[in-house]
Parts: structure tokens; C-alpha cells; sequence
């Protein structure tokens, strides 16, 4: 089951790579594109805020009209998101764990490679890393 998961998130970010849909592609790399601009202009916790606000405004407007729709039509539709309510959006304490213990290993290589470099553990990787940072100011 997780695989099947996994092949189909795969086979979705290769579909908007390629552009086969052109209308998702559009608004997935169009609104990435509002949201860096708006980072190199604002600052995280407002474009966080505006995003939200955006959000909210619509999902808000989109329910009133549904709404409004329903009165009109007598229909009984009912909550027009409420399969996106429904979904379990629990994490399970195994997808935790696992992703702990990745976490805490990258942690642990990367603490280690640093002080194998900073206390020059060998010279020659040591002064590389001087030249890295001194070419970086460059």
C-alpha cells in the first residue's frame, strides 16, 4: 500500500515536471512563484499570514456560495468539503519513530563531520573548508 502511495506522489511530480497537464502545472509553479517573489519582498510570518488569509477568504466564500446554491436549488448536497474532512490526518506513532530516528542520524553524521573539520582532524579537509568560506565572501 505505501509503495503504491509512493509510485503515485512519484508519477505526480514527474506529470507536473513535464508539463502534461498544463492547466495544475500552471497554477502549481505560478503560485510557488507569488510565494518566492512575495518571500524576497516580505518577511516569513507575512506571507504566511497573507497566504492563509487568502485561503481562508476562499474556502469561506466557496462554502456561503455552495450554501446559497443549495437554498436556491433545494437541493441536500450537503458540506462541500466534507470528504476533505473526513480524511484521517492522524500521524501513527511508527511514522514518527522512523522518522525520528532518520532525523537524529543525519544530526548525529552531521555533529561529527563538523568537529572532525573544525578540530582539524585532517589538515587538508580542514583548509578546504577555510578556502570554501573565504570564496564564499568573494
Amino acid at each position: 500500500m505505501m509503495l503504491l502511495q509512493e509510485h503515485m506522489v512519484c508519477c505526480t511530480v514527474v506529470d507536473l515536471i513535464y508539463w502534461r497537464d498544463v492547466k495544475k502545472t500552471g497554477i502549481v509553479f505560478g503560485s510557488l512563484m507569488v510565494i518566492l517573489l512575495s518571500l524576497a519582498y516580505l518577511s516569513l510570518i507575512s506571507v504566511v499570514a497573507y497566504t492563509s488569509l487568502a485561503i481562508l477568504t476562499g474556502t469561506i466564500t466557496f462554502r456561503v456560495y455552495k450554501n446559497i446554491m443549495q437554498a436556491v436549488q433545494k437541493s441536500q448536497d450537503g458540506h462541500p468539503f466534507k470528504a476533505l474532512l473526513e480524511l484521517d490526518t492522524n500521524l501513527s506513532s511508527e511514522k514518527v519513530h522512523e522518522a525520528t530516528d532518520v532525523i537524529v542520524s543525519q544530526i548525529n553524521s552531521t555533529v561529527s563531520e563538523l568537529k572532525r573539520l573544525f578540530l582539524v582532524e585532517d589538515l587538508v579537509d580542514s583548509v578546504k573548508v577555510i578556502l570554501m568560506l573565504l570564496l564564499d565572501r568573494l
